[in-house]
């Protein structure tokens, strides 16, 4: 990799952090492509995409939290980073992914949207999961603490299941088919289909 390409990526980089702070996660997936529309550092920069953003949003949410040490902090989209109101955790969900030929065989592997449906049954958020057809990362959920079912493709199919949102915590759902990491966090709680098969953790941020 030259000269002139790691400069871009250390630049790309400086937005992404800036983004990150900011809270404005529409901004993180778009800013691999703000310099230039070169296709091919597009893809270099897309390898590690997936456990990148992942990375970088538990580093910029647990770097906020010891700044401000009394009060969790929340991205707030489009705008500043904000106190996290107390009712409210963090979902992550790994759909399965289908491949878009986004620019002359340039292919990506985007996420698939998925329905939450609150405790009553009824539609409560549909979550595109993409912001454009480069974007390889799933979108950041924030919601109410509360009961909800999601209905969401996985590798095997359509599947549908209940999960707890609680407050503070993050939870993160694969159903990508890659594996899944159990969290250090001693109180953290699975997430199950309801064949029993753990597809998801619940832990506090």
């Amino acid at each position: 990799m030259g000269t002139q390409t790691t400069g871009k990526i250390f630049r790309l980089c400086e937005e992404f952090f800036f983004s990150l702070r900011r809270g404005n996660f529409g901004a993180v997936a778009r800013v691999f492509i703000g310099v230039g529309h070169n296709a091919l550092l597009i893809r270099q920069l897309n390898i590690d995409m997936k456990t990148t953003l992942i990375a970088f949003l538990g580093a910029a949410i647990i770097g906020s939290v010891t700044a401000c040490a009394s009060t969790p902090i929340s991205p707030s989209a489009g705008g500043p980073v904000s106190a996290m109101p107390a009712h409210e955790g963090y979902l992550l969900v790994f759909t399965a992914t289908q491949t878009v030929d986004a620019d002359f065989h340039n292919y990506f592997d985007l996420h698939t949207g998925y329905d939450i449906d609150d405790a009553s049954g009824k539609l409560f958020k549909f979550v595109p999961n993409h912001d454009s057809d480069i974007d390889e990362a799933p979108d950041p959920v924030i919601l109410p603490a509360g009961t909800y079912t999601i209905v969401a493709r996985s590798v095997g199919g359509t599947v549908r299941f209940p999960l707890e949102v609680r407050i503070g915590e993050i939870t993160t759902v694969r159903l990508d088919g890659y594996g899944l990491t159990r969290p250090k966090s001693p109180s953290a709680r699975p997430v199950s289909l309801p064949n029993g098969e753990i597809v998801g953790w619940s832990a506090p941020i």
